[in-house]
């Protein structure tokens, strides 16, 4: 799971020269109101796309993406790599929804994806201690079997 940061590196690096449209989703965590969850819409344009290309594939593929993203809090577009940054998105959000009763801030978006990390290595951890489990279990019942073979065979 990554964030607003890693988002921006990658656009830069991979897709600088391409229309994109995605979904996304921003939480934020305090102390006195849990997490929240934003979900919002971005439509980037590379720095390096070309006119001709660009209208290619907003022409192929525009309308179909409005449509499967659906609903959401707000829409980024025509936004620079360079420009993606924590204060522009809590800022947007700040701009786009009626929130008053809970902390937009970088603080509070950078905490919440702390502990979201935290979760999903708590479950990919959790995962791997099932799948040694029953590694172990296998082992121990292909030991159990092999020993068994052998009794029989005296």
């Amino acid at each position: 799971s990554g964030g607003v940061v890693e988002l921006t590196r990658v656009l830069q690096s991979e897709y600088n020269d391409q229309i994109l449209f995605g979904l996304a989703r921003v939480s934020f965590i305090g102390k006195t109101f849990g997490s929240r969850q934003i979900w919002w819409a971005l439509e980037w344009t590379g720095e390096h796309c070309t006119s001709v290309k660009m209208f290619g594939q907003l022409r192929d593929c525009g309308n179909a993406m409005h449509e499967m993203i659906g609903e959401r809090s707000f829409t980024v577009t025509n936004l620079a790599a360079s420009d993606m940054t924590l204060d522009a998105i809590c800022e947007r959000v700040k701009r786009s929804c009626d929130v008053t009763d809970f902390d937009l801030s970088v603080e509070s978006l950078i905490n919440a994806h702390v502990e979201e990390q935290k979760t999903i290595e708590a479950y990919f951890d959790k995962q791997l201690e099932k799948i040694r489990l029953r590694r172990m279990a296998e082992e121990a019942r292909k030991r159990n079997e092999e020993r068994l073979q052998r009794l029989r065979q005296r």
